[in-house]
């Protein structure tokens, strides 16, 4: 004898199964959302790379480098007859610009590479370093990034602050350093401008 199952019982059956497709189905887009989320959590961790970051090629010329001797005249026009020379010398040796620079930027740090210069590295939230010049001077140097097309970079020593400002043009090309410097032993501020424009690595 055949036995037929109550309808009652089939639309149970029909439901329960209706009920853990719909189940699955939403668990497997749970699984798809979270994964999402996780991988715009994860590129959300991740800084963006600024326009100025990228390789430099000095182009400033002669010119720019006849009106840092014309401002280091200025800055030492005061010193007495012995301090003057050294004063000068020290001067154009330190702030000649270099062939070409780099500027590094990661989600962790802000660095400046300059061929045949020590390359200084500082934390890119602003925060402050301890770093060693050649000579063994120490300094406390701070690197900022100001939006997307500036730098800035300062430098307290024991008798001088220094600051430098990269700042990238409108058309992201031309980088123009602006340096500031104040010593103790300097009678007047010495402040100078240099240009580079975006290109490959140059070596001196």
């Amino acid at each position: 004898m055949t036995t037929i199952a109550p309808r009652s019982s089939s639309l149970s059956l029909l439901l329960m199964g209706a009920t853990a497709c719909a189940i699955e189905t939403a668990e497997a887009q749970g699984v798809a959302l979270a994964g999402a989320n996780a991988t715009n959590a994860a590129g959300d961790d991740v800084q963006p790379k600024p326009a100025i970051a990228g390789h430099y090629r000095y182009v400033g010329g002669a010119a720019q480098r006849d009106a840092l001797d014309a401002a280091i005249e200025v800055v030492v026009a005061d010193m007495n007859f012995i301090a003057r020379p050294i004063a000068r010398k020290r001067l154009r040796e330190s702030n000649q610009p270099s062939a070409a620079l780099e500027l590094q930027v990661t989600d962790d740090e802000i660095t400046v590479r300059r061929p045949g210069r020590p390359t200084v590295s500082a934390p890119r939230d602003g925060s402050t370093t301890t770093w060693k010049d050649p000579g063994g001077d120490e300094f406390q140097v701070q690197h900022r990034l100001v939006g997307d097309h500036e730098i800035r970079q300062h430098f307290v020593g024991e008798q001088s602050v220094s600051d430098n400002a990269f700042v990238l043009n409108a058309d992201g090309e031309q980088l123009t350093v602006t340096t500031t410097i104040a010593a103790d032993r300097l009678p007047k501020t010495l402040e100078f401008t240099m240009s580079y424009r975006r290109g490959a690595t140059a070596r001196d």
